[in-house]
């Protein structure tokens, strides 16, 4: 976060801060994270799919009993 503060538009420090986020087990705060890096670098197609990849575990997590 302090880097981030830093340099507030650099999407590959929201991408590894997304990363750290989800093997610490936050998901959702992961998946918010790579969303701003997605932001400032929409061209990015492998966090994009990624991303959705994520976004349909999720689901289906909470689409579970």
């Amino acid at each position: 976060d302090p880097m981030i503060r830093q340099y507030p538009t650099n999407p590959r420090l929201y991408e590894m801060r997304g990363t750290i986020l989800h093997k610490l087990g936050y998901l959702d705060l992961a998946i918010k994270s790579w969303g701003q890096a997605l932001e400032f670098n929409p061209s990015n197609e492998g966090l994009k799919k990624f991303v959705d990849r994520q976004k349909y575990v999720q689901t289906r997590r909470l689409a579970s009993p």
